[in-house]
């Protein structure tokens, strides 16, 4: 039965009779949302959380409505974001994050397969500059963002701006075969 109920979809429905966030923050809090999470039992388990509403409005209300079903002037709430409302940064260290992810294991690989012995954390933040300046399209910004991020020695920084101009590069290589050769320049 515990196998089923793992493999098995998880739908939590509520009738459009029933007024929406009481109905959800009361399911939330009552532990009927997600297994093993029920924050009535340990209200600083709701900071864990990450409720996500249709609007900014929605977020708004939500506060109240949490403080309401908690019976309490005052809470810790769980992190409450509107879904369409997207936040640049936490995109850019999303993709500094993979980059970096990706440097260190393919450093990691090549240290052990090769006999090599490549710094690690260097590597790493080499390669996330070049996946941001590819995602951003924007080397410089790229290579800046990163140095200043990690604080490295000053000449990481013309590694950090090779790989970012680079990878920007062939990013830019990749997307004119893609497009048959074809190039697009404003005006007719």
């Amino acid at each position: 039965m515990a196998a089923d109920s793992v493999t098995s979809p998880r739908v939590f429905t509520i009738p459009a009779s029933v007024p929406f966030l009481p109905a959800l923050v009361r399911a939330l809090v009552a532990g009927e949302l997600v297994p093993g999470f029920a924050p009535a039992s340990d209200p600083l388990s709701l900071t864990a959380a990450t409720l996500y509403l249709p609007t900014r409005r929605a977020c708004r209300l939500a506060r109240d409505v949490f403080l309401d079903v908690l019976e309490a002037d005052a809470a810790l709430l769980p992190r409450i974001v509107p879904i369409g409302d997207i936040d640049e940064d936490e995109i850019a260290f999303a993709e500094v994050a993979t980059g970096a992810a990706a440097g260190s294991v393919a450093t990691l690989a090549l240290n052990h397969l090769a006999g090599t012995d490549i710094h690690v954390s260097a590597m790493s933040l080499t390669c996330a500059a070049g996946v941001l300046a590819i995602t951003q399209r924007a080397p410089a910004f790229a290579a800046l963002f990163v140095w200043e991020l990690a604080h490295p020695p000053w000449w990481l920084l013309i590694v950090f701006t090779i790989s970012a101009y680079a990878a920007h590069g062939l990013g830019l290589l990749r997307e004119r075969q893609q497009s048959g050769g074809r190039t697009t320049t404003g005006g007719s």
